[in-house]
């Protein structure tokens, strides 16, 4: 897949600009020794014993190859983030021997953006995920939802569709944060009808969307508690 061709760039220009040895690219089923392989559990079963959880890993280090092989192409990239890691430790492309199995405690790990407010640029989304962050969250609309103001953060207009897609590519989710005005009380006749002109036109725009983070202090439904607003 793209994605998967992506981690491989990726490690490739690791070894090239951090360890300064060039390395080869080929896809295929099969590989020589003198290698890392990159696979997957539907690709090797045979090497994904104890592999349970989306993003997971074995890594096989033996003399003569390397093997990454993920739960899911995101594992394969978690893999090959940890070479990365290791062989920063230990500043030089050499690893010890071992068989080692790594899986994530939690799903989503998300995160607002560091580089600015609902601001991911590429070199960005690739830092998050080197760095173990699944999802990214983006603050999504001021007010009611209409076909010319969909894309908007309180920050101004943004291609949501876009920014999902480039996510994408390097293992992020990207789930709305939101700033949608919510006037109904949920139990109101018309509350379902009012939520589908907002979330549901967000959604039917953008479905790409993995989900909807609600905070009570950006969202604030009407309440019938009569101790709160």
């Amino acid at each position: 897949s793209e994605y998967l061709i992506g981690v491989a760039q990726d490690l490739q220009d690791y070894f090239l600009k951090s360890m300064d040895t060039p390395l080869l690219l080929s896809k295929g089923e099969e590989s020589g020794d003198c290698c890392i392989r990159l696979t997957t559990k539907d690709l090797s079963p045979e090497l994904a014993e104890g592999l349970t959880k989306p993003r997971g890993y074995r890594l096989i280090v033996e003399p003569e190859r390397i093997t990454v092989c993920g739960f899911d192409e995101r594992g394969v990239g978690q893999g090959c983030y940890y070479i990365e890691d290791l062989m920063n430790l230990r500043e030089g492309p050499f690893l010890q021997e071992q068989d080692t199995l790594r899986e994530p405690i939690f799903s989503p790990r998300m995160i607002h953006s560091g580089w600015g407010l609902d601001a991911y640029p590429d070199d960005y989304l690739n830092a998050m995920a080197h760095h173990g962050f699944d999802a990214a969250l983006l603050f999504v609309g001021t007010h009611q939802y209409q076909s010319d103001v969909i894309d908007r953060t309180p920050k101004g207009y943004q291609d949501f569709n876009y920014l999902i897609d480039r996510a994408a590519k390097y293992g992020i989710d990207v789930y709305a944060y939101s700033y949608i005005h919510s006037p109904k009380h949920p139990a109101d006749p018309d509350a379902e009808a009012y939520y589908d002109s907002t979330y549901g036109a967000l959604f039917r725009a953008c479905p790409g969307f993995k989900g909807v983070t609600l905070v009570g202090e950006s969202v604030e439904f009407p309440s019938k508690d009569p101790h709160t607003t």
